[in-house]
């Protein structure tokens, strides 16, 4: 049965997924104080998270998904991300869907530049195609996950002006969600965000996975250059 999340000790237990990374890391941020982030479990291993109405949900073989279909019938939302082979099971049809892969390479806790110039990487995020929405709410969202331990900002700088970028986007119990990976249009290749991607994922990987979210296109193959696999795909449904 689907229950509204009390404790983080309810989302521990959860498989390990790029999912459960992004569900635990918004609910180490948010937890119940806020009424745009709500949490919910099924059976130990099924949760749901709406933030500003985008919904990720982490399914197993063992969901219940008559009982979690009714449900999303029930609340509102924008959108719903999930592991694309459970779509039929939801009775949904993906408006996205693309690569989901897995750091496969070496790993190694080496230092890495973490940052906070939140303006600039804003700028670069959005002048190559990231969709953002407006700067405060980026700011605001992003600022308190790092704040939190559950998202980092890397960065390469060249003569003073920023380079590339790539981030841990969701630091879970078992799991990170790299993304926001982008190369200054003056400064591509050069090699910039390769070098951010692989020392993240190496940093990352010695004690938990590490997932991307890639497109289906050259990247894939810039991806698998990193030291990533393809281990499945993941969707986004569109409601409206």
């Amino acid at each position: 049965m689907l229950k509204a999340v009390q404790n983080y000790s309810e989302l521990s237990s959860l498989g390990s997924s790029p999912y459960s990374a992004k569900i635990q890391a918004f609910f180490k941020t948010y937890g119940n104080e806020y009424g745009f982030a709500r949490f919910w479990v099924q059976n130990g291993d099924t949760a749901v998270c709406s933030v500003d109405g985008n919904i990720t949900i982490e399914c197993t073989g063992n969901t219940d998904f008559d009982e979690l279909k009714h449900f999303l019938n029930y609340i509102p939302y924008a959108s719903v991300i999930t592991d694309e082979k459970y779509c039929e099971n939801l009775g949904m049809r993906p408006d996205l869907s693309s690569f989901t892969v897995e750091y496969c390479g070496d790993s190694e806790k080496k230092a890495i530049s973490f940052d906070d110039n939140y303006k600039d990487v804003y700028a670069l995020l959005v002048s190559s195609g990231f969709e953002l929405g407006e700067y405060g709410a980026f700011l605001a969202d992003f600022a308190s996950r790092v704040n939190n331990g559950c998202a980092a900002l890397s960065t390469i700088y060249d003569n003073s002006i920023l380079a590339a970028t790539a981030s841990a986007l969701f630091i879970g119990e078992n799991d990170v969600l790299l993304g926001a990976v982008a190369t200054d249009k003056e400064k591509r290749g050069r090699g910039y965000a390769s070098q951010l991607v692989k020392a993240l994922a190496s940093y990352y990987a010695t004690d938990k996975k590490v997932f991307l979210f890639c497109r289906e296109d050259s990247l894939s193959e810039f991806y698998k250059k990193c030291g990533f696999c393809i281990v499945g795909r993941w969707t986004q449904i569109n409601n409206g």
